[in-house]
């Protein structure tokens, strides 16, 4: 049974917001893992599997000492110095600590005898991942540590150089700590005192110049600045509706449309939407009200209005690259087929396919009252982002992205119960070495108001639709769409305007296996090669060809290459349910091994859309 922890009857605009006055940074360094495990034998990486991860050194830095901590008794003997008074007051950042140095926090914490009796660990967990955690004691007393990567979204290497603080990301040490003690804590102190400078200047960049607020995240950053500069009226919450309003939202549209661009002696495109979505935000008009239930007798009425549908939908027989977006409950994708079915949608997508030719029986129909919500936050941001660079510059990115995801947030949260003395009504065992229980509860939100995210991701979907319709206008062919890029074999007009196109990439020939599974040959560079594979590690990206790739196309698919082993710390999630021996490595596999499904392969490799039959 679910438990409610916050209810809120509207999203207000945010009173002044206390800003963060202390920070520190802690960075640990430990033995090595496998980072190439191509051409290895599987069995040598397997070996790696739940392997412990042994600290040899700890670097601390609060704004005025750095202390160094080394030995198998590192982290325990730096927080026998840091959990006192002195830094109650403090937050301390860790980049990536919620992979990383986190665990191993955690993990030293709540092992040792004498600390475990005295403290117990708050994790603020995202997909299994810490992003902060609170260290409690028995007299009331806090102590807090946050990720700064969920906040900057970066690597350090390249905050270093957008950001360009006084102390850059050095290379690391290749002798062991014994041999090389002091070039491994120069190496340590130079990442703390960069991240520590990168985090000086983003919070007073969002603080004093934006006059925003720090949230957690990058995304409960943009929302808590967004609300505090850029709100100026309450909007309601409906939180009865968000479930329902759910089926209406749908993320970016990723698809193959032809799986080979041949070389022929002329250039293939590669386009961007510059900054898609926000500009998506800043020329609409988005949900400002409750909804409101109305009875249409024909679609059309949705016409100059604002809302959500419940509809049967039948399509045209002939379109090549439909317009709606269909959640395929077989193969668990989200597909845009051809057919007929039910669903919801904003009332963008509805107007826009009346004019094409689909038949819409309206059901259900929520209207609501509209403004231009985001006009004023986006244009500002982006008119910063166009007149400044470095930290600046990033850092109006990061917001003008950020802020719309926020919206869709599920109510439905995992809460990790550590504290012995806490009520554990309603919760299940999580790791009962230590005790611990998980309970499901209802995080009820003020900017939960999923209408307004599903209308966002409907508006972007069709400003990508309309460069399809451009390229087929113009009689290009289109080779493959991802969210905010496009791939074709014509030029079109191109500008730096927000919501034009600019070109990333001319290509002489391509491989389009899957979404976000393909491999480019381009002009750039030297006739360079551009491999994306999502979830691989750079590292095994560089051992595949594009010969690979054309070996893994229809008839011969063969996808033997496209298999790596992973090793990397295990997360806090797959410690605790795996029952992994605490701060240890672990062995994953990546694969790409099944044939495109979107869309129905044709035997000249381009592909053609489903046929649904609901009813």
């Amino acid at each position: 049974m679910s438990n409610y922890k916050w209810i809120a009857t509207a999203l207000a605009p945010l009173k002044k917001k206390r800003p963060l006055k202390k920070l520190a940074v802690v960075d640990i360094e430990t033995n090595r893992w496998l980072d190439d495990t191509y051409g290895m034998d599987p069995q040598d990486i397997q070996a790696w599997h739940n392997k412990p991860i042994q600290t040899f050194l700890l670097t601390f830095y609060d704004g005025k000492t750095t202390q160094h901590f080394d030995g198998k008794n590192a982290i325990r003997n730096f927080l026998k110095i840091y959990l006192r008074d002195r830094y109650r007051s403090y937050v301390t950042f860790a980049h990536n600590g919620g992979k990383f140095d986190f665990i191993a926090l955690y993990h030293t914490l709540v092992n040792d005898p004498q600390l475990g009796k005295r403290y117990w660990i708050k994790p603020l967990l995202a997909h299994g991942r810490i992003i902060a955690f609170v260290v409690h004691d028995h007299k009331k007393h806090t102590w807090h540590f946050r990720d700064s990567y969920p906040l900057l979204l970066s690597s350090l290497a390249r905050l270093s150089e957008s950001f360009n603080p006084e102390h850059h990301k050095i290379t690391m040490p290749t002798g062991s700590y014994n041999r090389n003690k002091d070039q491994w804590k120069n190496y340590c102190e130079n990442d703390c005192l960069a991240l520590y400078e990168i985090m000086k200047m983003f919070i007073k960049i969002i603080d004093e110049d934006v006059n925003g607020c720090v949230g957690y995240t990058a995304a409960s950053t943009a929302m808590l600045t967004f609300r505090k500069r850029f709100l100026h009226q309450s909007i309601p919450t409906y939180y009865s509706y968000n479930n329902i309003f759910r089926n209406a939202y749908y993320g970016g549209r990723v698809e193959v449309f032809n799986m080979y661009a041949m070389e022929t002696g002329t250039p293939y495109y590669y386009y961007d939407i510059n900054s898609q979505y926000p500009w998506v935000m800043a020329n609409h008009q988005f949900p400002i009200s409750m909804p409101r239930s109305v009875k249409y007798r024909d679609a059309s009425e949705c016409k100059g209005r604002c809302g959500i549908m419940e509809c049967d939908v039948i399509t045209p027989d002939d379109l090549d690259i439909p317009i709606l977006p269909y959640k395929d409950p077989i193969r668990n994708k989200l597909i845009f087929p051809l057919g007929h079915w039910h669903g919801w949608y904003d009332f963008s997508f509805i107007q826009k396919v009346l004019d094409y030719g689909y038949i819409i029986k309206p059901y259900r129909v929520y209207e609501f009252e509209a403004d231009y919500l985001f006009k004023e936050y986006v244009e500002q941001f982006y008119k910063l982002k166009c007149e400044t660079s470095g930290a600046f510059r990033n850092i109006m990115k990061i917001l003008l992205n950020s802020l719309y995801g926020k919206f869709a947030e599920h109510e439905e949260q995992e809460e990790l119960i550590t504290d012995p003395n806490e009520d554990i009504t309603g919760s299940y065992p999580y790791d009962e070495e230590f005790g611990y229980s998980i309970r499901t509860i209802k995080n009820l939100r003020p900017h939960q108001l999923v209408a307004i995210a599903a209308r966002v991701t409907s508006l972007a979907q069709l400003k990508l639709y309309s460069y399809i319709e451009t390229i087929q206008r113009l009689g290009g062919q289109i080779y493959y769409c991802d969210t905010d890029s496009i791939v074709t074999d014509i030029r079109i007009p191109t500008s730096k305007e927000l919501g034009d196109v600019k070109l990333e990439h001319e290509i002489i020939e391509a491989v389009f296996l899957a979404p976000k599974a393909y491999c480019l040959h381009t002009y750039d560079k030297d006739n360079e090669y551009k491999t994306i594979m999502k979830g691989f590690s750079p590292e095994f990206k560089d051992h595949i060809t594009l010969q690979d790739f054309r070996n893994a196309l229809p008839p011969k698919n063969n996808f033997t290459p496209f298999q790596e082993k992973i090793v990397r710390p295990a997360s806090f999630k797959q410690i605790h349910v795996r029952h992994l021996d605490g701060f240890v490595t672990m062995v994953e596999t990546k694969s790409i091994e099944s044939i495109y499904n979107k869309r129905e392969i044709l035997p000249d490799l381009k592909t053609r859309p489903w046929m649904i039959k609901e009813f």
